[in-house]
């Protein structure tokens, strides 16, 4: 048995589990950055200090192999209406938040949406930090927040961390196990 390592966040990470989740005879792990600083997951990662779990939700739904996928995922997804009080959130996002609260951690509401969804392979954040993703662009130009870098009209010349991160060691240990590493280019 193979051990697969997708690395990556956004819609092209999910696209690619959806995929991958029908390859027979892997072990898949899907290690997911926790910078999206935009919509709901920003509001929730603002107001609570927690690391981002939108682009982690999109996953967990994409590598469910439960029989009744499209209702959870239309559920994980809904979004409400509005922009006050819980206007504009995710559903899933405040399920998300709320198994944190009930089992005490970030990977444990992970763990515990991966078992209602019947998630094939296991999802690791990049880090359990909270992030703030920065970018340079070729004209000197400083963009702080992922939300805001795909709106300057201007070529990336880099992209970082301001302040040092901690990687999440079960994802450094399943790079270090991987037959195969997958890394997944995303908007930016």
């Amino acid at each position: 048995m193979k051990n697969i390592v997708v690395i990556g966040g956004g819609t092209g990470l999910s696209s690619m589990m959806m995929g991958m989740k029908k390859i027979k005879d892997v072990n898949l792990t899907a290690i997911v950055t926790v910078a999206d600083d935009g919509g709901s997951t920003g509001r929730i990662r603002d107001v609570y200090h927690v690391p981002a779990m939108g682009d982690i939700r999109h996953v967990l739904c994409a590598m469910s192999l439960e029989e009744n996928e499209s209702l959870f995922t239309d559920l994980m997804n809904y979004r409400f209406e509005g922009e006050e009080d819980i206007g504009g959130h995710s559903l899933g996002n405040l399920i998300f938040l709320a198994l944190m609260d009930t089992t005490g951690s970030f990977m444990g509401a992970i763990q515990s949406i991966s078992r209602i969804l019947n998630v094939k392979g296991q999802i690791l954040p990049s880090t359990l930090d909270v992030v703030t993703l920065y970018a340079l662009m070729q004209d000197g130009t400083l963009v702080r927040g992922e939300k805001n870098i795909s709106t300057v009209a201007n070529h990336i010349d880099k992209v970082f961390y301001q302040q040092t991160i901690t990687p999440y060691q079960k994802a450094i240990d399943a790079i270090e196990e991987a037959d195969l590493i997958i890394y997944g280019i995303g908007s930016l």
